[in-house]
């Protein structure tokens, strides 16, 4: 009989080596090492829940929950992810995942938990079990010159004394990006740690109004002094603030050989004066390459009716009508089924199962998800034929009340 249970101290050799062939590493210390963060976390991450599931008294499975607020609509919500999903090679195949995934959804349902968001490592796998897409990575690997030469002013290396008021910038941009999780205190306490991390800031009356975080790596690695500057974060807050990042990242023209930026800012072409990544063999035509792209952060609304309950103070538009959703959720029975919105001036409330309609819309939770967090527009999703709508007259009203002008963005990994 399987059982999901949470992990103990003297379970946790036996779950960081079902781990180990989850994600393999040949390295002894790096064991050791894992064992040693599970210890440390379990002690005191009171965020993380650590989960095995057990069959026949034998660990076959490992996930971790982590509590989390987010920023989704401009409202700060409780989210849980989901991390260290890993099933043991000698039980796959055996539908382990999947009541994992049940538990999941359950556990956070029962708590009151309307999105759950989660790394896939099989986006076929975790569509099926009701996640939607969220918004694309894309990678530019872009000459410096292609940045545009704004004055480089108020610029200045981060400090340790630095780390609160960091902090205090990442949580002000998080309060006004959709999608975008809070961090907790300390969170740059150890940015600047080692020879790795180098860290820019824009200081304007004593508060951060921008910070770069990089680090360098080699062209190759037997080139010795040919190297790109690897942007890993982004944080801005005026026009100035900007442009001053971007005029440094332009002067760095005679040190690097070009600049890895990974942003899900979709617009950020427009900034610069030679968007391309000096590649040409994936279009061989007058299309040119900009940058590279792949999927990662996935969504998932555990309880329609109870999600636009707790938005209930939200305008979505300014629309009044009366919505019929149909949500189908194969993986969740609770969350399978209609609700009824009645929209005043964008303002929703959920009526009675028995209530009249103006129009019915129909699609699945993974698709339904992706709409709520701004990943897709409900037109798309009806040209697609992933979703469906009883009144052809009410799409453009539809679509401006359960989309989103702001496709959801996250910095933090887990």
């Amino acid at each position: 009989m399987l059982q999901i249970e949470l992990l103990e101290e003297k379970d946790i050799e036996e779950y960081a080596e079902i781990l180990t062939y989850a994600y393999p590493d040949d390295d002894r210390e790096s064991i050791d090492h894992l064992v040693q963060f599970l210890s440390n976390s379990l002690k005191k991450d009171q965020y993380i829940k650590y989960f095995k599931v057990i069959i026949n008294k034998e660990i076959t499975g490992t996930m971790r929950f982590l509590d989390y607020e987010m920023n989704m609509r401009n409202v700060k919500v409780q989210a849980k992810g989901l991390g260290l999903v890993a099933v043991s090679p000698l039980h796959r195949k055996e539908g382990i995942a999947k009541k994992m995934m049940e538990f999941y959804i359950g556990e956070n349902d029962k708590s009151g938990i309307n999105f759950l968001i989660l790394y896939p490592f099989d986006l076929s796998f975790y569509r099926k079990t009701g996640f939607g897409y969220g918004t694309k990575h894309r990678m530019y690997k872009l000459l410096p010159q292609s940045f545009p030469a704004f004055p480089v002013q108020n610029l200045s290396y981060m400090k340790k004394e630095d780390s609160p008021a960091m902090l205090a910038s990442f949580q002000r941009f998080a309060q006004k990006t959709n999608g975008m999780i809070s961090r907790r205190e300390g969170a740059f306490d150890h940015t600047i740690d080692g020879v790795q991390n180098k860290v820019i800031v824009y200081k304007n009356k004593g508060l951060i109004e921008a910070y770069l975080i990089f680090h360098y790596k080699k062209e190759k690695d037997d080139y010795e002094y040919d190297s790109n500057l690897i942007v890993t974060e982004l944080v801005y807050h005026s026009k100035e603030s900007l442009q001053s990042i971007i005029g440094f990242l332009h002067n760095q023209k005679d040190q690097v050989v070009r600049i890895h930026f990974n942003t899900q800012d979709e617009y950020l072409f427009y900034l610069l004066d030679n968007p391309l990544n000096g590649e040409k063999d994936t279009f061989k035509t007058d299309q040119l390459e900009s940058y590279v792209s792949s999927l990662s952060m996935m969504y998932r609304v555990t309880n329609v009716p109870r999600l636009f309950t707790e938005f209930k103070g939200v305008q979505f538009g300014n629309d009044s009508f009366r919505i019929k959703l149909t949500i189908s959720d194969s993986l969740y029975p609770p969350n399978n089924g209609s609700t009824i919105i009645k929209f005043e001036k964008g303002y929703p409330h959920v009526c009675s199962a028995q209530s009249d309609y103006d129009c019915e819309i129909t699609m699945d939770i993974a698709d339904f998800s992706s709409l709520f967090a701004g990943a897709v527009t409900l037109r798309k999703l009806i040209q697609f034929g992933l979703a469906e709508i009883s009144e052809d007259s009410f799409i453009e009203k539809a679509d401006r009340t359960l989309g989103y002008c702001e496709k959801p963005q996250c910095f933090t990994g887990f």
